[in-house]
């Protein structure tokens, strides 16, 4: 079937073919000169008849004097000169259309290339003009869609949600505008433009409509905005969390300015025993100063990535062995006892540095809010997945609900004294939490205030766990 062929200027549409145009530009003036040299011609004779008749016709009369000659010759050149003039005007005007017309089929092969929606409506807000992509986007040939209307094409429901902005197209306005329709369930994110065509007195004579699908756009616009209040979240996480670590590290280095103030004060005499406390206090000190700054600085490598992860095959309890003996000193002056119960030659896939940083920090806490005289247990078992899990049990003083849901997050400060006034950041367990995460792990609490806390974790036991 051939398409019927619609312009956006009607005054082009009375150009059929290249062949009709050639012909008036040949043979038009031509014709004009023929016909108004015979125009010319017969006013002049009839002027002449005018001039000679007296009523009477008689032989003699009837002899045209010389000027009588010349009358009609000068009448039809005159006559002939107008037309060709006038016929020259008309194949200009013809020619002139024919390279309009041509532009308008560059046009429209440019337009047909596009991926947008390109149209022409006219005040009845029916197609004049579209673009192949029109093909594409809706499902329809160009026979479809030329001469119906946007209605039609696009549905009741979608034509009602943009019947608003065409409204105040018709004032002469251009409107450009968003909108979002659904394909295949997924979205799709419009930016639509009208732009009146406008005649004499500024009436409105059609529409040009500009479609573009902007779905890439928007979901680079929204990742950007996520990215950004990210970065704004982690940027306020981490001010409050430096913030929290300054007054902790104020403590500690204060009171042990204190006491190198006390023992450099010679006018103060100390027994032996005093001098042992303030010995030990000193020690308890400087040790919980490097501890922190220790956490700071491992929490701080592995958020920039510095960290290696190198994972191999531990003999586990060996490795729980050599981490308590940097817990032993705390446990022995609170005459905490610290158990064990992890057979022997038990082995698992995991980094030598992050597993012994875990355990070392959870037991540390547990010794830290255990009371004198209590008991800190770490066990192993397995999991049904395959996993080992590790867990370090105390009957020190537990937690509430509340202080178990904010021990994790960098925002709020988790840190409470232990039982024996030990300072503490929660530093070591956003340690512990993420080192078990690089390991592919978990990390759970089950605690009730007044009987004692469980940390659980889990790693993998072998290489196929990883």
């Amino acid at each position: 079937m051939k398409i019927k062929q619609y312009h956006i200027f009607p005054e082009i549409s009375v150009i059929k073919n290249a062949k009709y145009t050639g012909t008036i530009k040949i043979h038009t003036q031509y014709l004009f000169s023929l016909i108004g040299f015979g125009i010319g011609s017969i006013i002049s004779f009839i002027i002449i008849l005018a001039e000679e008749y007296s009523g009477d016709v008689s032989v003699p009369m009837r002899h045209s004097n010389l000027h009588h000659f010349a009358i009609p010759v000068i009448f039809g050149l005159i006559g002939a000169f107008a037309a060709f003039i006038l016929g020259k005007k008309r194949v200009r005007t013809n020619s002139e259309m024919y390279e309009l017309l041509l532009s308008q089929k560059t046009l429209a092969l440019i337009f047909d290339n596009l991926p947008v929606l390109i149209s022409y409506l006219d005040t009845d807000l029916r197609y004049r003009f579209v673009n192949k992509a029109h093909e594409t986007w809706l499902g329809l040939t160009l026979n479809d869609i030329y001469g119906k209307s946007i209605k039609d094409i696009l549905g009741k429901k979608a034509f009602d949600k943009i019947s608003l902005n065409i409204s105040k197209s018709l004032s002469g306005e251009n409107i450009s505008f968003e909108s979002v329709r659904k394909i295949s369930g997924k979205k799709q994110f419009i930016n639509s433009t009208i732009i009146p065509h406008l005649g004499p007195n500024k009436r409105v004579l059609g529409f040009f409509t500009i479609v573009v699908d902007i779905t890439d756009l928007k979901i680079k616009e929204q990742k950007i905005k996520e990215q950004n209040q990210e970065l704004i979240e982690l940027n306020a996480s981490k001010d409050k969390f430096f913030s929290i670590i300054a007054h902790d590290l104020r403590g500690p280095l204060g009171g042990l300015m204190g006491l190198t103030e006390l023992l450099a004060d010679e006018t103060q005499q100390f027994t032996p025993e005093q001098n042992k406390d303030l010995k030990l206090t000193l020690s308890h000190s400087a040790r919980n100063i490097y501890t922190l700054l220790e956490n700071l600085l491992e929490w701080s490598q592995i958020q920039q990535g510095n960290i290696a992860f190198s994972p191999q095959l531990l003999d586990l309890k060996k490795l729980v062995n050599d981490s308590m003996k940097f817990v032993a000193g705390s446990a022995k002056k609170k005459s905490i006892e610290i158990v064990i119960d992890i057979p022997a030659e038990v082995s698992v896939f995991a980094d030598a540095n992050m597993l012994q940083t875990t355990i070392r920090n959870l037991a540390s806490n547990a010794v830290k809010f255990t009371r004198d005289k209590g008991t800190v247990t770490i066990s192993y078992q397995v999991a049904d997945g395959g996993s080992a899990i590790l867990s370090v049990k105390d009957t020190g003083i537990g937690m509430s609900k509340d202080v178990i849901e904010n021990l994790f997050t960098q925002d709020t400060k988790t840190g409470r004294k232990g039982t024996d006034n030990e300072p503490s950041t929660g530093l070591g367990l956003l340690l512990c939490k993420e080192f078990v995460e690089k390991h592919g792990g978990e990390l759970w609490i089950e605690s009730e205030e007044g009987k004692g806390s469980v940390f659980n974790f889990s790693i993998p036991k072998n290489t196929q766990n990883v």
